[in-house]
């Protein structure tokens, strides 16, 4: 079953950075999803821990490189 949201870490984290969340809330809804798909593609929290950091470093720069 394909989980659906964003990932509860995600969403506490990105709250504490006013850059990464402001560029978030401007993107489109595709690219959204991907970052949700990005995060939630994993087999550990580790991994997941990963994931949520780098995505919040590259929304406060403001590119979504890390999806590549």
């Amino acid at each position: 079953m394909k989980k659906t949201g964003m990932p509860i870490g995600f969403i506490i984290t990105i709250f504490q950075n006013k850059d990464a969340l402001k560029y978030f809330a401007n993107l489109d809804e595709n690219t959204k999803q991907r970052i949700s798909d990005y995060i939630q593609n994993v087999t550990t929290g580790e991994e997941s821990k990963e994931k949520i950091y780098n995505s919040i470093q590259g929304l406060a720069n403001q590119n979504v490189n890390f999806l590549i």
